[in-house]
């Protein structure tokens, strides 16, 4: 047993009720900071995958939600804010299959402030390309440059991990 894990233990068998933890809230940050955080971050290919599966689902949800208020790049930005919240509270699917988690620098979930920032700026990409698409319609030279430099730009933002950057986070195995 950790010695955390037997310092907790034995303090909630202490003889002395006033020795044991006084209110529940007490207790609750006692196990918060005993418990084992996941530390080794995740690799590239595996971090790869997962935002490769997240980008499937979010983008065939995207598309329904688009379809539905005639506007892909609304569509995309409600997608993201339900994603950041997933990511907040359970995960996202793709990192639920790799076993991953979004974590903050003590180890914990990441706050809901982060959260979103970390998913809206991890789909900036299909936000301005949609938005791209809504404004200046489906054809055309213009469009088409827009469209290639935003997703260019989007896949140097993954790849130099700007939305951990910019969100404070990481991600680590489970």
């Amino acid at each position: 047993v950790r010695p955390a894990v037997e310092a907790l233990v034995l303090r909630l068998l202490e003889k002395d009720p006033a020795a044991r933890f006084a209110t529940y809230a007490e207790l609750r940050a006692a196990i918060d900071a005993a418990r084992e955080k996941p530390t080794a971050p995740a690799t590239f290919f595996v971090r790869a995958v997962a935002f490769a599966i997240d980008v499937a689902v979010m983008g065939t949800y995207a598309a329904i939600l688009g379809e539905v208020v005639h506007s892909a790049a609304v569509g995309w930005i409600v997608a993201v804010l339900q994603f950041g919240a997933l990511e907040r509270v359970w995960s996202t699917p793709g990192k639920k299959l790799m076993r991953l988690r979004a974590v903050d620098a003590s180890g914990d979930p990441p706050s809901w402030r982060r959260a979103l920032l970390r998913s809206a700026v991890r789909m900036s990409g299909p936000i301005v390309m949609a938005a791209d698409l809504d404004i200046l319609g489906k054809a055309g030279v213009v469009q088409s440059l827009v469209f290639v430099a935003a997703l260019v730009a989007w896949v140097v933002a993954l790849a130099l991990g700007l939305h951990d950057r910019a969100a404070r986070t990481r991600e680590v195995f489970l």
